[in-house]
């Protein structure tokens, strides 16, 4: 309370005393007849919006609280008397608006239900700019959301307790009051207060650090440089006992830190070498340098998941980071490199560039996941890591895409994080892998740069991304992926005919595991880039966007059988060959004819379709005797799994 009667008199005295109206008892609202402000489809009303943050936050570790003050520069679009904003377990104590020497105090409203909080005026705020000062105080919480607080099981009762936040998706209003959703990129200016010799990181380098408090032996206060606009969810507060390691990139802009529990940050020089390369890719495959000055990368001995990326700085769960020489595996390397090679892409795609809306995170989500691949196969062809994204990316995506239960890419539904799941990630980043291989890599490198460079510090949507996708490549982009991200599921591609496969009539349909179709499926269609090639080169060949149910096609292939369809294992669908062909093919398997990715598809396809009862799961048996020869992990794990199905 001491603490909090500080915060008071320091807001009292920014506002003039006139914020502080008739208020003693703190903790509770005003009795008041307000209205909840109304949300419009979801979202906030865009009669104002924010374009600054200034706020100062104070921890108390010892009884797992913190209070803070802010003053949110707001430009009024139209004169309104409500302002609507996101609240969740945060006690809004002292509230005004400030606007042409006016000190307005209103009435406050929770809505529960809406999560937001409503401030009612008297008097309508006009058109123009104004402050809105805001006092306020919550807990910490053990729930990885919000800020949290994280216990260390090997630390004494009287160590400190690291706390940090997560504010993705929608969490920044459970640590202060703002306006949370993506669209609203506005900059921030941060002052954290905590406990002496915690270390006390946000977005930005510190600009200050200095003793706090009437005993300044106890606590210390850290004033960070100014973000550049950014989302809200993209706000970052880490304070905790660590050491660290740190190196510069080449031309010396960006300073990387990696952060560890103390006594381990020698387990940490692995993953700084890798995040400096990863950054120095990005900037050359981008043309984007860096976006701020500074990237903290955080060893969190406990998280939920892997690792939570904010602007500047990550948060990884330690298993997910730490490498130790002379016990760490081949396995935990390549998965370090994945790992840090996603969250830093997310430091362009998503931070430098945010979303309109949630219902389009899959965009930032499958292109990350994407980049991370690009990245790891150029600065590490050996791994064969496409190998890697065929069986955990694409094969996870098509085997849960087939279920009743999956959902469009882009979602419709208010209730966005229920559905965060591997469809976002693995699938989106399997359809943009199927447009990177049609359009091409070079054209695609394009596109990426045009869309970041188009809305860097702003935010875009879907339709912006396929626009430039589309004015690079000269390719109908737009109308061929829409039908992609808005329909849930994929087609089977099936080859009706193929005599001599130079010319073969080719069908589509919906592909759906027994018990997922449903009423509608007959009439889903997709325009498919359809490519395809010949057993001497089955990486590269051919394409065409099959529009309809069906069509001819003209191959020009000489080589009798040969037609491969979904050249490179890239496309988004399964295939169905006649019998006749499908012989054919499998025989190129046994003499190791065909590359990796093209022997991985055929048996994948091939079961997934006998399971469901349109092949033959006794051909499926007989065609594996092909693979008797076959020297690729990543094939055997496949198979593996399909006759643990068959067994079962």
């Amino acid at each position: 309370m001491v603490v909090f009667l500080i915060l008071v008199c320091i807001f009292n005295l920014l506002t003039g005393g006139q914020c502080i109206k008739g208020r003693p008892d703190y903790g509770r609202s005003l009795p008041t007849k307000a209205e909840c402000g109304r949300l419009v489809n979801g979202h906030l009303p865009k009669t104002y919006e924010p374009t600054h943050y200034k706020m100062t936050i104070k921890f108390d570790h010892s009884n797992s609280t913190f209070s803070g003050y802010e003053i949110i520069n707001v430009k009024l679009v139209n004169n309104t008397n409500k302002i609507t904003m996101h609240a969740r377990d945060i006690n809004v104590e002292e509230v005004c608006f400030v606007q042409d020497d006016r000190y307005l105090v209103p009435e406050t409203r929770y809505c529960k239900t809406d999560e937001t909080v409503t401030f009612t005026f008297e008097k309508n705020l006009t058109t123009g700019f104004g402050d809105l000062k805001i006092l306020f105080r919550g807990s910490l919480n053990e729930k990885f959301f919000g800020l949290y607080k994280v216990k260390c099981k090997r630390c004494k009762k009287t160590e400190f307790i690291n706390t940090l936040s997560q504010f993705a998706f929608i969490s920044a209003r459970r640590a202060f009051p703002c306006f949370d959703e993506p669209h609203y990129r506005t900059t921030f200016q941060v002052k954290l207060i905590a406990v002496k010799n915690a270390t006390i990181l946000s977005n930005m380098p510190e600009a200050s650090d200095a003793p706090y408090g009437e005993n300044e032996l106890n606590m210390h206060k850290v004033i960070f440089t100014t973000t550049p606009k950014m989302s809200t969810y993209l706000l970052a507060f880490v304070i905790g006992n660590y050491d660290f390691v740190e190196s510069k990139s080449k031309d010396n802009n960006v300073v990387i830190r990696v952060y560890t529990p103390k006594g381990k940050k020698d387990e940490g020089k692995y993953a700084l070498n890798v995040a400096l390369q990863v950054l120095e890719f990005f900037q050359t495959y981008f043309e984007i340098i860096f976006p701020l000055p500074k990237l903290d990368i955080i060893a969190n001995p406990t998280l939920p998941v892997k690792a939570a990326e904010n602007w500047g700085i990550i948060i990884f769960r330690e298993s997910s980071l730490l490498f130790e020489r002379n016990t760490s595996s081949i396995d935990i390397q390549m998965d370090i490199w994945k790992n840090v090679a996603y969250e830093v892409a997310r430091q362009w795609i998503g931070n430098l560039v945010s979303m309109d809306s949630w219902s389009e995170i899959w965009l930032q989500e499958g292109l990350a996941t994407l980049m991370a691949y690009v990245c790891n196969d150029a600065l590490h062809p050996e791994w064969h890591v496409w190998h890697r994204f065929i069986y955990e990316e694409l094969a996870v995506a098509l085997r849960i895409d087939a279920l009743k239960s999956s959902y469009p890419l882009e979602m419709k539904s208010a209730d966005f994080q229920a559905s965060f799941d591997d469809i976002m990630l693995k699938k989106g980043a399997a359809v943009l892998r199927m447009l990177l291989n049609w359009i091409g890599a070079d054209v695609f490198r394009k596109g990426v740069r045009l869309f970041l460079q188009k809305h860097k510090y702003d935010h875009a949507n879907t339709t912006d991304f396929l626009l430039a996708m589309r004015e690079v490549s000269k390719e109908p982009v737009d109308e061929v992926m829409m039908s992609w991200i808005t329909q849930k599921g994929y087609p089977l591609v099936k080859i009706d005919t193929c005599e001599s496969c130079e010319t073969f009539n080719v069908s589509q349909r919906k592909f759906t595991l027994k018990g997922a179709k449903t009423i509608d499926d007959d009439n889903s269609t997709w325009n498919i880039p359809v490519t395809y090639s010949t057993r001497l080169d089955s990486n590269k060949g051919k394409s065409f966007i099959l529009r309809n149910v069906s069509a001819t096609v003209k191959s020009e292939i000489k080589e009798g059988f040969g037609v491969i369809i979904k050249s490179g294992c890239s496309g988004f669908y399964r295939v169905q060959y006649p019998k006749n062909v499908s012989n054919y093919l499998f025989g190129l398997v046994k003499t190791m004819e065909m590359n990796a990715e093209i022997r991985f598809c055929l048996q994948n396809d091939f079961f997934a379709l006998a399971k469901v009862g349109i092949e033959s799961i006794v051909d499926y048996l007989k065609y594996l005797q092909n693979y008797k020869n076959e020297t690729e992990l990543f094939i055997w794990n496949s198979i593996e799994s399909s006759l643990t199905e068959i067994s079962s």
